[in-house]
């Protein structure tokens, strides 16, 4: 037989054990920031420079020392429609090298598409 003592371990063992909320993830932001934004083009801005220095001879054709990216980011945060907004020097090698870089970008996931691409000015 069972003793006093085993019958009451049974008991507490079939007592119901209690459990922690987790509330679900949080959903994504809403919108992208110009601050995101930001944070995204300082953390990738070696590999800027790095095209900078590899094309260096295709950069005097843009004296003022200053160009223009443009693109898009979708929800997920991935880029899209990568293109050199600057005149003199869209389809050169140094644009395809920095349009390769910021193709590989991530943003923070979002809720709601910018309706406007992104027009960033690097200075170099």
């Amino acid at each position: 037989g069972f003793t006093a003592e085993a019958e009451a371990q049974a008991e507490e063992d079939s007592a119901p054990t209690r459990t922690v909320y987790v509330p679900p993830a949080l959903e994504a932001r809403q919108h992208l920031t110009p601050e995101d934004v930001k944070q995204v083009v300082l953390a990738n801005q070696p590999a800027i420079t790095a095209c900078l220095r590899q094309h260096a001879a295709d950069t005097s054709a843009e004296k003022s020392g200053r160009f223009v990216m443009r693109w898009s980011v979708q929800p997920g945060g991935e880029t899209t429609n990568v293109a050199m907004d600057t005149q003199a020097l869209r389809a050169t090698p140094l644009a395809g090298c920095i349009e390769g870089v910021v193709r590989g970008w991530k943003f923070p996931v979002h809720s709601v598409r910018m309706q406007e691409p992104i027009r960033f000015p690097f200075v170099f």
